[in-house]
């Protein structure tokens, strides 16, 4: 008896230690969040997330959503010892909506989140005001306040694997095989614009269709991801031109930078680069 009694406390232990690492789910039209607690890091940075569950058939939006999408937006400024916080995004993939192709997610996601502490020793109140977008036939905007206790001692090794699998779905900017972003420049005409990306992948003429080059520019210009052209240079040298749309026709800065990301059956990369004309 006094075994059961014991492997009985035991269990309510973990569990009750599980329920505060991770929010109830809050619910909505196709989709349910929460947030949830992993582990903390060497430097005191606390890993957390936000897990997405879709319903079937439901999609929501990557931080750039293309042009008809709903861009997500995240408010943390009612947190308390919170220094700072930096947001990851696992490889999105391209969806056709009510208006045409969209950016984004389906299924289930993890959104890493690293939280830094003003005192790595205390834990962290991290309130999360979420506003983004979720489609099915139609899209409809969404939010939800979500407030979690991040206590280093509440760590849970289990909900930080579901977060170090999404973290291995963030492009990275020299990832292994050999893959590389070389440069984008800005072609101008005086009907169409687009921006010329070289790349090396170890891809095949093959599997063109299936290479995605997103941008990400100034706030007012805006790329169609499915009228990306794809070209073989060289070996595994590849080109992709993006078409540009814009509001301004402020000439390019001298410093001025774009961010590429690329996304193949293989390889997720991503960098900031120059733009040059």
């Amino acid at each position: 008896m006094r075994v059961i009694l014991t492997l009985l406390i035991f269990m309510m232990c973990v569990v009750m230690s599980n329920a505060r690492s991770a929010t109830d789910w809050y619910e909505g039209y196709g989709y349910k969040v929460r947030l949830i607690q992993g582990e903390q890091n060497d430097d005191g940075t606390i890993n957390a997330a936000l897990e997405v569950a879709l319903d079937d058939g439901w999609k929501t939006y990557w931080r750039v959503p293309g042009e008809n999408g709903i861009p997500p937006r995240f408010d943390f400024s009612l947190s308390q010892n919170l220094e700072d916080v930096v947001i990851s995004w696992p490889a999105p993939i391209i969806f056709k909506d009510g208006y045409g192709y969209s950016v984004g997610y389906e299924g289930d996601l993890t959104l890493p989140i690293q939280v830094k502490p003003y005192f790595k020793d205390e834990a962290v109140n991290l309130h999360m005001s979420a506003f983004f977008g979720v489609c099915e036939e139609i899209c409809v905007p969404a939010q939800e306040q979500i407030e979690i206790s991040l206590d280093p001692s509440n760590a849970s090794s289990a909900l930080q694997e579901n977060i170090d699998a999404a973290l291995g779905r963030v492009p990275a900017e020299s990832p292994d095989g050999g893959a590389e972003i070389h440069n984008a420049k800005l072609h101008q005409g005086s009907e169409v614009e687009y921006i010329e990306v070289d790349l090396t992948l170890p891809e095949t003429a093959s599997n063109l269709g299936q290479i995605y080059v997103l941008l990400e520019g100034r706030q007012d210009w805006f790329f169609d991801p499915k009228l990306v052209k794809r070209s073989v240079k060289g070996d595994n040298i590849f080109a992709a031109k993006v078409p540009l749309y814009r509001q301004d026709s402020e000439p390019i800065k001298p410093a001025e930078t774009i961010r590429v990301t690329v996304i193949t059956p293989g390889h997720a990369i991503e960098k900031i680069v120059a733009l040059s004309e």
